[in-house]
């Protein structure tokens, strides 16, 4: 049951879409006591997905940058100012369709990395929390 979520719930952070949430809801409902490890369990495989992706993209950073010579103008202004404040836009990696490109985007800007997992991290609980809260109740919860 675990591992089934790590892993449904880490494919879903990469370009592969997956519904992570229709599994963890599905576990939560067939095992409220395991709340907390279910949340535990799909928050991590969902950050280590995106983390992943964030990851590749460092990777591939400086062959885009080449690419993007032309516009080295344009680059050369926003690169310190993602740096400095596009870790907080991880804290929206857990939206549909664009979630799953802010990581790609932190890696190919090369955003802090420590905050950026932070974010990361922080958002895709938040989510997993939610979907928990409003499937048992919140007072269930805590």
């Amino acid at each position: 049951m675990f591992f089934t979520l790590f892993l449904v719930a880490f494919v879903s952070a990469t370009l592969w879409p997956m519904a992570s949430e229709v599994v963890f809801v599905g576990l939560v409902s067939q095992n409220p006591d395991a709340v907390w490890w279910l949340l535990l369990i799909a928050t991590l495989g969902n950050s280590a997905g995106a983390w992943l992706m964030y990851e590749c993209a460092g990777w591939f950073s400086q062959w885009t940058q080449q690419k993007l010579s032309a516009r080295r103008e344009a680059f050369d202004y926003w690169l310190p100012k993602v740096r400095t404040f596009g870790p907080l836009a991880m804290l929206l990696a857990w939206l549909p369709l664009i979630g799953d490109l802010l990581p790609i985007a932190g890696g190919l800007l090369k955003t802090r990395r420590l905050p950026t997992v932070l974010c990361l991290t922080l958002g895709k609980g938040a989510r997993y929390a939610i979907l928990a809260g409003a499937y048992l109740g919140y007072d269930r919860l805590v």
